[in-house]
């Protein structure tokens, strides 16, 4: 974690110079020669560049990604204030993911070949063909300008987390549905499943206790990889709900050219990424005890 912590500073710090200069692109296009020159030596710019990325290293070790040029305030601070928006929407997000496309995929599964089994494959397929940003602008032409049932736009309340929350799972939810018929397919048609079902186990007991812990390690990785795809999807999301989460915060900084703010924005995320895949590696041993850690 450590090394992918320290790649992905590195990345920061090379897209933020190769982008151009910084202090050009701070000022626009109408400077003074010394304003600028004056900027450069305050921001470190006429410095070389190990020298700067050191210095960038130890201010990143200490939390400190300067001032943020839009809010003249520490960058840190600002992101660290909209991510409990951002954590509300993805945990919304998950919950929904969780309770509706697992179901719905172990029914489509057991049920193979039925009406139940039809629906959650349609819902798969038609889910996964649909773009996060056409989910959101639909919702809001009929649900906000259309029946007027749904602000369409800010986090004065839970009406207003709806729509941002329903757009923010309906991949996962369809790429989870078609994940888990699969999985629960592969284990039912299992001998020890045949097993359970002669020695007169309950069905309930054979579905719950044995197919579905059998099937929930693949069920588990998408899980993992949704719920930090979600971070990537909060961008596109929070954007057209003006959702006030990070998402937006990083997006609004990249195009006002704020690269404290960016930066900050980016490690935070990459933070969560990087425990968010951690705690699905710790989860694998106790689903399944044959791949757990040793020392």
């Amino acid at each position: 974690m450590v090394v992918a912590l320290w790649g992905i500073t590195v990345i920061i710090f090379a897209l933020t110079r190769l982008s151009g200069d910084p202090a050009r692109l701070m000022m626009g296009e109408s400077y003074s020669e010394k304003y600028y020159l004056e900027l450069r030596q305050s921001l470190g710019l006429d410095r070389p560049v190990y020298v700067q990325y050191g210095l960038y290293i130890r201010d990143v070790a200490r939390g400190d990604f300067g001032q943020s040029w839009r809010f003249r305030k520490p960058a840190m601070p600002i992101v660290m204030s909209r991510l409990p928006a951002t954590a509300q929407l993805g945990a919304a997000a998950m919950a929904l993911v969780v309770l509706v496309a697992i179901p719905m995929g172990m029914l489509a599964a057991v049920k193979r070949g039925s009406f139940f089994d039809t629906f959650g494959k349609g819902f798969a397929l038609v889910g996964q063909s649909m773009p996060t940003f056409w989910v959101g602008l639909m919702l809001i032409l009929l649900l906000s300008v259309s029946l007027r049932w749904l602000p369409a736009s800010g986090r004065d309340g839970p009406a207003n987390m709806l729509m941002p929350t329903l757009t923010l799972a309906w991949f996962s939810m369809a790429a989870l549905t078609r994940l888990t018929r699969s999985a629960m397919l592969d284990v039912i048609d299992s001998d020890f499943i045949k097993m359970a079902r002669v020695k007169g186990a309950p069905e309930s007991v054979v579905v719950f206790k044995h197919a579905l812990k059998n099937a929930a390690i693949p069920i588990v990785t998408l899980l993992g990889l949704q719920l930090a795809g979600f971070l990537r999807g909060a961008v596109i999301v929070e954007t057209i709900f003006a959702w006030p989460g990070v998402g937006k915060l990083a997006l609004d900084a990249a195009m006002g050219r704020d690269f404290p703010l960016v930066q900050a924005a980016v490690l935070v995320t990459a933070v969560v990424f990087l425990l968010t895949n951690f705690a699905v590696d710790i989860l694998y041993g106790y689903l399944d005890p044959r791949i757990r850690y040793t020392k």
